[in-house]
């Protein structure tokens, strides 16, 4: 709740800074639409080792979600131009953001620099327990088996712009780095028909990857009433990065006088993202 008034709060006071700014911004752009998501990462053979990527795929092959976005862009003095993108998954709070600089010298052609930022679901891990330790159970129902992750990544990229009567598209070529966040998650274990118990805490490590996140977006001005204009927007972007999570791995069994901690170092996946989503635009 606190996120989606802090950024309301900073759209409030962009705007207000916009409108009085006395020409300094030449040009507004506000946007709502609505699209899906899809991302998928390979699956490696099951080892010894709990590997959280595995648990990106689910029976449906792959994370689907639908989301509602806004952005707000402005159309700078001085051939530079701002946005901010927020979207909203299965709650209130934005879970993706990006945050976007643009520098247009040239009619045809210039460049990006931002940062991007999203959120999504590890599920299902449970599997791997009854994989690597039939013997043992985990002492929690089947909804324990979730958690969020979220990354957050510096992209640049040229940007490549193409304007035919009412039709507008900006492709853009990002590449960057990003690095996904720490996070902890705990299991207890009880072995069947014995009272040995263990648990298991999982303390995974940042990690920093590259990353290709192309972009695209095509207007499509409907309605003109002077400097005012009303129309459609189709946009679309994919992510691909090479994807590990390592981790601290503590047991302890019985009591925590026997207690053991060990680092595990998981193979790279090949993780893919995709996002397309249509809406509405005003500009003035």
């Amino acid at each position: 709740m606190f996120r989606l008034l802090g950024m309301l709060l900073f759209l409030s006071c962009l705007t207000r800074a916009a409108t009085a700014s006395d020409g300094f911004i030449e040009k507004y752009k506000l946007s709502l639409f609505a699209g899906s998501r899809y991302m998928s990462a390979d699956s490696l053979s099951l080892s010894e080792n709990l590997d959280f990527v595995n648990c990106f795929e689910k029976q449906t092959g792959g994370l689907e979600c639908l989301y509602l976005g806004i952005s707000l862009d402005l159309w700078l003095k001085g051939n530079w131009e701002t946005g901010i993108s927020l979207l909203m998954q299965d709650g209130i709070a934005p879970s993706n953001y990006n945050l976007a600089v643009r520098y247009m010298p040239f009619k045809y052609l210039g460049f990006n620099m931002g940062i991007y930022g999203y959120s999504y679901f590890i599920e299902e891990f449970n599997y791997m327990f009854q994989f690597s330790d039939p013997q043992l159970i985990v002492v929690h129902d089947d909804n324990y088996f979730q958690m969020v992750a979220k990354e957050f990544s510096f992209i640049a990229g040229p940007v490549l712009r193409f304007n035919k009567g009412l039709f507008h598209t900006n492709l853009t070529l990002n590449t960057g780095v990003i690095m996904t966040r720490s996070y902890n998650q705990m299991f207890a274990q009880k072995q069947i028909g014995s009272n040995y118990r263990r648990v298991l805490i999982y303390e995974t490590q940042p990690s920093w990857a590259f990353l290709s996140f192309p972009e695209i977006k095509i207007s499509y001005d409907a309605f003109k009433f002077e400097n005012l204009v009303l129309g459609f927007q189709v946009h679309s972007n994919f992510l691909y990065q090479k994807k590990q999570i390592d981790y601290l791995l503590t047991v302890i069994e019985w009591t925590e006088e026997k207690m053991t901690t060990h680092k595990v170092n998981n193979p790279k996946h090949t993780l893919k993202k995709c996002e397309i989503g249509f809406g509405l635009y005003y500009q003035w």
